[in-house]
This record gives structure tokens, C-alpha cells and sequence, in this order.
């Protein structure tokens, strides 16, 4: 992979998932969770990867 490429995750399996799967594939740039409708204000930071979850129901909006 060059640098200039980024791994991303789309997931709907909630955040403790996410930091599983981030832990088991470490190569990941940035995952973004849903399922529980949890709001992260800052990004969970898992090694070098980065979890976000966005809340639920179309109220927020996440951005990177």
C-alpha cells in the first residue's frame, strides 16, 4: 500500500467491536461505527487507528 492510501472501516457493530477490530487489524486508518447510537466528540484512538461513531436517527453529523 503507498502512502498516500488510508483504510477506512464502515461498521455497524458499536464501539467495542470497533476497538476489537482495530486491536486485530492494526493497518486500519479510521473507523466508522454505528449500531448503539454512541457519540464519540474526539475520536477513540486505538494504536494508530481512529474510531468515530456519529450518534443514531440522522441527528449529528460526523466529521474528520
Amino acid at each position: 500500500m503507498g502512502q498516500d492510501e488510508l483504510i477506512l472501516v464502515l461498521s455497524h457493530q458499536g464501539v467495542e467491536k470497533d476497538k476489537l477490530l482495530a486491536r486485530e487489524i492494526p493497518q486500519i486508518d479510521f473507523i466508522f461505527g454505528g449500531h448503539y447510537q454512541e457519540l464519540t466528540s474526539k475520536p477513540i484512538k486505538v494504536g494508530n487507528t481512529h474510531i468515530l461513531q456519529a450518534g443514531g436517527n440522522g441527528n449529528w453529523q460526523g466529521e474528520l
